[in-house]
């Protein structure tokens, strides 16, 4: 007789509520409730970084569940210490076994296979249905040998999570299936989905319900896309040669016959329709006594007039430690009182926007690193300036990539929550692919695929552009090569047609 159920697998809930995360959790929940499958497994990574908060908002969703509901956890759900013991509580998953075929539900949270697991691995039959988080290959060497071993005396099925994919092969007899992500930040391939399975003593069949949410508030979406110009004598001539209607000056040596040049196309480019034009400021750097580059800044401050900018890019102070940057000390004052100073020649109508920067893969999370990685840094920040001016001049250009390229801090600051956190104070964004090059993961990469990753999957950056979450404001694609921004513009406009018929 068939029995059927559903997998949840990665919903990374972080401990800011309202974010993307929660509404596809919610979702879920909602879906699983009007199916009405046997029963629901939830197979680790329940929360962004193991944060009490979030396990607990995870054990709410779960108590409204009509079905019965079992679960795992994940790596992800151990990263804070001091709550691993709270985690591991939250197991509740052992062993189904009400239906014609066995469910064993292990705990791979650590990457290893318990011998309490282990007993009940060598006590099942030829063809249960292992549930779990790590992928097989994810497992350490001797945890992953002892699964593949029984594998292969057997003819079962081994269901996964972890690797946010679909995945499908077999080890012998027994066939393994990888399942994507609920999480709409981090879901490969295609959207984030819940997975339901059908199955009786002989097949098993699987079905995705891919997060679904409308798309009325997207019609806006396609005219925000704009280009980064680092070659501005032809990325002009391109952004009207493909339909972009925001730009951002962002290579310049401030002579005077770039400006003329630059004086020239913007008007050729608003005349043909251009709505938006920002300029990337060039970045000012503490050298340890004082601040370099306000000559170049001048020559920024030149180019925002002479173009009429409406707004401007502006990196945090760089090359100052966050150690110093405690919030009302000497170091934060002068920086506030400097940028304000800054940000104070520009033309008043133009706006303002403090751009989020990442971690290098060298920096340690400590009192060493450099300040402008988290929501928290950005919005007190912006806040202070603000202060200053007495209404809101500056406001957040959001870098999608630099959010999830971010060292340790991408664990708890994810995209959704960085978009929860700076919410209306957006002025602009910089969208790109991540791709990994030799275990480097590299920015500035064409968006080929909206529905899911390599590495960031946009259905949390549309999520919250359709929820107005966040400003409908010029998202630059922030690439050097101009094939990369093709790319991006063909591929998104496929999308929007397909997915949202707009």
């Amino acid at each position: 007789m068939d029995f059927k159920f559903a997998v949840i697998a990665d919903t990374h809930l972080p401990e800011t509520g309202g974010t993307p995360q929660y509404a596809s959790f919610n979702w879920a929940i909602s879906d699983i409730n009007e199916k009405m499958p046997d029963f629901v497994v939830v197979a680790g990574d329940l929360t962004a970084a193991g944060d009490i908060p979030a396990f607990e908002e995870f054990k709410k969703g779960t108590d409204m569940l009509k079905v019965p509901c079992y679960t795992v956890t994940g790596n992800a759900d151990l990263r804070t210490p001091q709550n691993i013991d709270y985690a591991k509580k939250l197991r509740t998953g052992y062993l189904i076994d009400d239906f014609s075929r066995r469910i064993v539900l292990l705990d791979t949270s650590s990457g290893e296979i318990t011998d309490s697991d282990r007993e009940l691995l060598n006590k099942s039959g030829d063809n249960d249905i292992i549930i779990m988080h790590h992928s097989v290959e994810g497992l350490k060497e001797e945890s992953r040998e002892f699964l593949k071993n029984w594998a292969n005396n057997r003819a079962g099925v081994i269901i996964h999570a972890h690797s946010h994919r679909n995945k499908n092969y077999f080890i012998g007899k027994t066939e393994v299936i990888g399942i994507r992500c609920l999480d709409p930040d981090k879901s490969v391939v295609k959207e984030p989905c819940l997975t339901y399975f059908t199955a009786n003593e002989k097949e098993i069949s699987m079905h995705e319900e891919i997060f679904d949410f409308p798309c009325d508030n997207l019609k806006d979406f396609r005219e925000n896309i704009g280009i980064s110009c680092f070659d501005i004598y032809n990325d002009i001539d391109f952004a009207m040669e493909n339909n972009i209607k925001n730009i951002e000056i962002r290579k310049f040596d401030g002579s005077d016959d770039e400006l003329e040049f630059l004086k020239k196309k913007v008007g050729e480019w608003r005349a043909w329709g251009g709505k938006n034009v920002s300029v990337h400021m060039t970045n000012l750097k503490w050298n340890g006594e004082s601040v370099d580059g306000l000559d170049m800044w001048e020559k920024s401050v030149r180019i925002a007039k002479t173009v009429g900018a409406e707004t401007v890019t502006i990196h945090p102070p760089r090359y100052v430690r966050i150690g110093d940057m405690v919030k009302g000390s000497k170091m934060w004052n002068y920086f506030v009182d400097y940028f304000y100073e800054r940000i104070a020649e520009l033309p008043k109508e133009i706006n303002a926007g403090i751009e989020n920067i990442h971690s290098s893969i060298r920096e340690k999370d400590d009192d060493d690193r450099f300040f402008g990685y988290t929501p928290k840094e950005n919005i007190e920040f912006v806040d202070a300036l603000n202060e200053k001016f007495g209404f809101n001049r500056v406001g957040t250009v959001f870098d999608v990539g630099h959010a999830r390229n971010n060292g340790p801090h991408g664990m708890r600051n994810t995209i959704g929550v960085w978009e929860k956190m700076i919410g209306k104070r957006t002025t602009a964004y910089h969208i790109h692919q991540i791709i990994n090059v030799d275990d480097i993961m590299r920015n500035h990469n064409a968006i080929e695929n909206w529905a899911g990753g390599p590495y960031i999957c946009y259905q949390t950056f549309l999520w919250s552009w359709q929820a107005d979450l966040v400003n409908h404001k010029p998202m630059f694609m922030e690439m050097k090569n101009k094939e990369n921004c093709k790319i991006t513009v063909d591929s998104l406009e496929k999308y929007l047609k397909e997915r949202f018929n707009l």
